[in-house]
């Protein structure tokens, strides 16, 4: 499995598990407001469906720029190897500098 799918399916799962929790706390509010007016049900109700349409379009574009953004750095990544290499090298021998014992 390429790096790209590995980020992808990451993202994907740690985006699904947000929307799945606001769900959750979405309906555990529900119980909370039964003795409301029905007025104030409905706003509830409205609010409701209104956030998890904002979730789920927060969750799909999140995801696509993930996606994007991986494919284009695979690309480059692939176009241009030693760039990238040189950098993980001098970064590495940045920390090791840093972390050393004195």
């Amino acid at each position: 499995m390429s790096t790209t799918n590995k980020i992808e399916q990451n993202s994907k799962s740690k985006l699904s598990d947000t929307v799945d929790k606001l769900d959750h706390v979405l309906e555990g509010a529900e119980g909370a407001i039964a003795g409301f007016p029905d007025q104030a049900r409905d706003f509830y109700n409205q609010s409701k469906e209104d956030v998890s349409k904002m979730a789920r379009q927060a969750k799909d574009r999140s995801y696509e720029m993930v996606k994007d953004y991986s494919t284009r750095l695979d690309y480059n990544v692939r176009k241009n190897p030693w760039s990238y290499i040189a950098a993980a090298t001098l970064l590495g021998a940045t920390i090791g500098f840093m972390l050393r014992k004195k």
